[in-house]
């Protein structure tokens, strides 16, 4: 009987009125402030450097205009290396 009511009281996670979003939860996380992008003209050790340094597995891959035109991954690299 306690269970049930402490289940149910604990589901309310805020109290809050202001709406949640996934770009606030980005915003406030660790992640908002790793740039996830990287020139299709950067090196391979630059990838795998950003790759160590941040804990991530993919990039977006981007040309000159900033456009995302690719993504390059850790898996991907291992193919390539295989």
């Amino acid at each position: 009987m306690f269970t049930n009511r402490f289940l149910l009281k604990s589901r309310h996670f805020s109290t809050s009125q202001i709406p949640v979003s996934a770009m606030r939860v980005f915003e406030n996380s660790c992640y908002h402030k790793i740039d996830f992008k990287i020139s299709e003209e950067s090196s391979v050790k630059e990838a795998v450097t950003r790759f160590t340094a941040f804990n991530i597995g993919c990039l977006a891959v981007t040309d000159s205009k900033n456009k995302v035109v690719g993504v390059c991954s850790v898996i991907l690299l291992l193919r390539l290396l295989h």
